[in-house]
């Protein structure tokens, strides 16, 4: 058992015995929706390390999430764990999520169960096993980045249908 990229590597080789499993969920012990309302006063939110040599595509992609502070108040932050983190998560309307070797991570169980809309790379290997474009979270590309946070920030009725699906799709990846 591996995961998917190790899968499809393996195959190649010849390898027949192969299959991926899911190795990333979340802790319902920590992350959850809030109990009491929260302002979803953040647009869009990142958090992860800013460890360039690990990250030369995503340092792309965070350049291009900066430039929309311009227009939307943006949070990119790193060395946020806990509690901290969790609440950060619950006040964010997006999610921003790439991940270098285009497999699904914690952060895309994290942000749905803390109740934000997930933003993950469409030509990520795994997402499809989980989640349904525009039914539980949003996959963009190069051509429509931008485009697409502009269509979820000012349609909130469609953000909050696709977040409360999200919600509810990522109930079943628990660690237990």
């Amino acid at each position: 058992f591996t995961d998917k990229k190790c899968e499809q590597i393996l195959k190649n080789l010849g390898f027949e015995n192969v299959s991926s499993i899911n190795f990333k969920a979340y802790s319902p012990y920590l992350h959850r929706k809030a109990l009491y309302k929260v302002d979803k006063e953040i647009d869009i939110t990142f958090i992860g390390t800013f460890n360039s040599p690990f990250y030369k595509n995503r340092d792309k992609w965070l350049y291009r999430l900066a430039k929309l502070s311009d227009k939307y108040k943006v949070k990119i932050l790193d060395g946020l764990y806990g509690e901290d983190y969790v609440n950060i998560l619950n006040q964010s309307k997006i999610v921003f999520n790439y991940s270098e070797n285009n497999l699904i991570n914690q952060r895309c169980f994290e942000a749905p169960i803390c109740n934000s809309l997930l933003f993950i790379e469409e030509d990520n290997l795994d997402i499809r096993n989980y989640f349904n474009d525009k039914e539980h979270c949003v996959y963009y590309n190069n051509d429509n980045f931008e485009e697409l946070i502009d269509f979820y920030l000012t349609n909130e009725e469609e953000r909050n249908k696709i977040t409360k699906q999200g919600y509810q799709k990522v109930q079943k990846y628990t660690y237990e």
